[in-house]
């Protein structure tokens, strides 16, 4: 008897926890839910100061930085900087004067700034939040989950939502009006003028497109996907096969040109050049060497053998970066781009 009633109840449970494993991711990405978890958004950041920021064309920092987890920020006065992954410093131009907006031991590191006005926006966590200049009003407008590819451009903030299976977003910069703005998971998101460039594979094809800052005008920009798009006078600098660097020209229909024939884990244009660096073997810690060349690929050099390269930051002819000599732990260094001349930061 007792056999007979945990086979029926196990019949009936079997179907029922398959037809949950199908609802509840179902129920978890409907627009219900996503709608439910906007507006209980904006009711976390409802009572946060109003701030209008002045220059409504404003970007809060370079595609080139975004790229890079946003490192770094340049002010009018000042740079703002990732110290330790922990650290958000502020320096005079000169890199004196240093001052501690934020300071930690431990916990979580920062990345993904922006800024505008006398905010600075960054990333921290499952977290996006807005400091002052001076240090104080420290405030979450963002705790839906890892916002990516984060480009602020006057009020308005883009970023892929990974809560949201990487779908783009625009909030305000109080953390209102949230809304998706792109229906699909994009594995790619820039900002060049007034247009959102995004990338995503879907059975099998892959995809560039644009839309306009309204998540209008669809455009197909090229019938592949591509990774850290970079857009740079007349050209696209990308990840387009392989993680191996191209670059194509955005007027032609021309095969893209390979500009590096090995992986490259991170890079950053210049008017100088490219820099970049290779992938490592080294797990977690993809950068090795820091190498420059020219924007057409030629010329390749060695500046500097280094292991454990990340966090390239362009802050006017400065480029920051943090590496490894040795076995030493990563330390942050600053290449001077008017002679190539590498430096440590002052701690």
């Amino acid at each position: 008897m007792m056999l007979k009633k945990y086979m029926r109840t196990l019949l009936i449970a079997i179907p029922v926890a398959l037809i949950l494993s199908q609802l509840i991711p179902a129920l978890l990405y409907s627009d219900l839910t996503t709608s439910l978890k906007i507006q209980y958004h904006s009711f976390q950041t409802r009572n946060l100061e109003r701030i209008q920021i002045s220059d409504e064309y404003a970007q809060g920092n370079t595609v080139i930085n975004t790229n890079n987890y946003g490192h770094g920020v340049k002010g009018e006065d000042h740079y703002y900087f990732v110290e330790n992954h922990l650290n958000l410093v502020q320096t005079t131009k000169d890199f004196q004067n240093k001052q501690y907006l934020i300071e930690q031991s431990g916990g979580t590191g920062i990345n993904r700034l922006n800024k505008v006005d006398d905010w600075i926006f960054f990333s921290q966590g499952k977290s996006y939040n807005r400091i002052k200049t001076d240090g104080s009003q420290q405030e979450t407008i963002f705790r839906m989950g890892y916002p990516l590819d984060v480009h602020l451009l006057g009020n308005w903030i883009y970023f892929r939502n990974f809560s949201d299976r990487s779908m783009i977003y625009r909030m305000d910069v109080n953390g209102q009006n949230l809304e998706r703005l792109v229906n699909q998971s994009v594995t790619d998101l820039t900002l060049y003028e007034d247009r959102l460039y995004y990338s995503y594979q879907e059975d099998e094809a892959g995809w560039l497109k644009s839309v306009d800052l309204e998540g209008k005008d669809l455009r197909v920009e090229m019938n592949r996907e591509v990774k850290d798009l970079t857009v740079w006078e007349g050209y696209y600098f990308m990840d387009y096969e392989d993680d191996r660097l191209y670059r194509k020209n955005i007027y032609d229909d021309e095969s893209p040109q390979l500009l590096v024939d090995e992986k490259v884990s991170t890079y950053a244009l210049t008017e100088n050049g490219i820099y970049y660096a290779l992938h490592s073997h080294d797990v977690g810690y993809p950068g090795d060497g820091l190498y420059k060349m020219a924007l057409d690929g030629s010329d390749k050099i060695l500046l500097m053998d280094t292991k454990r390269v990340e966090g390239l930051c362009l802050l006017d002819h400065w480029l920051l970066f943090m590496s490894s000599d040795e076995s030493m732990l990563p330390n942050q260094k600053k290449l001077d781009l008017r002679r190539d001349e590498i430096l440590e930061m002052a701690q």
